[in-house]
């Protein structure tokens, strides 16, 4: 298996956008530019963007992808399989969808569908914003977002119908709060 690997990588390194012949100026990276760990990633070692993508101009996990299967189409985006964002082996890219690629959540996301429910029920309650977004680890502008169905849209909505379809009479009275106090 790890001669086939290496076959695979001297291979993937034959291919002209690897190779030394190619000038770093036309966006494609240099030989010496990469460096291969022991996972197999081709780890970019010039520049990085803010986000620690590797850049040259256009971001090269992307120049890569282009140079072995065309262009990008629109609205999709490159995922590294690896998880190592400075990676161009195009072994460790694919090729998705925006929608895919966020499904895919490359981070763990805060938030599920229960978290969500918990922060509505704190909003409805008055509790605000920048304590709820202290509370579950988010930007406060996030809690507004879903307060206005910006973010988690489905769940969202059906939240605001429910609380909308609330029958009046299950909203205590202040005359029923003061005797229960």
């Amino acid at each position: 298996m790890e001669n086939n690997d290496q076959d695979r990588r001297a291979e993937l390194l034959a291919h002209p956008f690897y190779c030394n012949d190619i000038r770093a100026a036309r966006g494609r990276p240099k030989r010496s530019m990469i460096q291969i760990d022991d996972g197999g990633c081709f780890v970019w070692q010039g520049c990085l963007t803010s986000k620690k993508y590797p850049c040259r101009g256009p971001l090269v996990h992307r120049l890569a992808w282009a140079a072995f299967f065309g262009p990008i189409p629109h609205e999709y985006e490159i995922h590294h399989i690896c998880r190592n964002k400075q990676c161009i082996n195009i072994d460790h890219l694919q090729c998705l969808s925006i929608r895919e690629h966020r499904l895919l959540g490359h981070r763990p996301l805060k938030l599920d569908a229960e978290k969500v429910l918990a922060i509505l029920s704190l909003i409805v309650e008055g509790v605000p914003r920048r304590e709820i977004a202290a509370r579950f680890g988010i930007a406060r502008h996030y809690v507004t977002d879903l307060k206005n169905g910006r973010a988690w849209k489905s769940l969202v909505q059906g939240f605001w119908k429910r609380q909308e379809s609330q029958d009046v009479s299950d909203i205590p009275s202040a005359q029923d709060m003061r005797r229960a106090a």
